[in-house]
């Protein structure tokens, strides 16, 4: 195998998709997007997250930035098959979950809000934050490619996905999103979608998988 071919099909194997995936494909690098936003986790939630791990309703604050690769490639049906990468890093700070129905509503929706200005109360935890994720949307079924050619699963800015509608992931074709605050010691979370099957994972040991 020539050198060139060897090195391209070792950056495939890293990034975890399949050589078909380059062919004829656009490929668009964005760097430096501003990351601001805060989430809200109730101790009483299904997964709690951050909360179980301070014992309490938690406020939880990134500010940092986003650096993405997006291919994206027109087949000969004129359907659309996009592909990303991205990595988020910055600082994290979480503090008491005060906010009353404010609050119970972030939580319950599960959504980044963008909080001017930002909750105050105590700081229980100051760290950093480091958002990696890997997918591909065969067809964008998922609405996942934007029309200035970014795209996303997990956030952008104080944005979801779920605000394009790429948060319906059973239309994505394979994720890899994966949460860590201050490494892994704080709080993590990985979700994956392969084949079909969802699975999820945590800190605390919480995992499940499901179609």
């Amino acid at each position: 195998m020539k050198k060139g071919l060897f090195v391209l099909f070792a950056a495939l194997l890293v990034v975890g998709l399949p050589l078909s995936a380059l062919a004829g494909t656009q490929v668009y690098h964005f760097k430096d997007e501003a990351v601001d936003f805060c989430q809200a986790y109730s101790v009483y939630d299904q997964f709690p997250g951050p909360a179980a791990e301070f014992g309490q309703d938690v406020w939880v604050c990134y500010v940092g930035t986003r650096h993405s690769t997006v291919r994206v490639k027109t087949n000969k049906d004129n359907t659309t098959d996009v592909g990303w990468n991205s990595v988020i890093t910055g600082d994290v700070t979480i503090t008491p979950g005060q906010g009353g129905d404010y609050f119970a509503a972030a939580a319950t929706l599960r959504a980044p809000v963008v909080i001017s200005p930002k909750p105050s109360g105590d700081i229980l935890f100051q760290g950093n934050l480091q958002v990696e994720e890997v997918a591909q949307d065969d067809g964008n079924d998922g609405a996942c490619l934007q029309a200035d050619n970014k795209a996303m699963f997990g956030i952008q800015g104080g944005l979801q996905g779920a605000a394009y509608g790429c948060w319906e992931s059973g239309k994505v074709d394979y994720l890899m999103h994966h949460w860590k605050i201050n490494g892994n010691s704080v709080f993590f979370f990985k979700y994956t979608i392969k084949d079909g099957v969802h699975c999820f994972e945590d800190t605390r040991g919480t995992s499940y998988c499901s179609n």
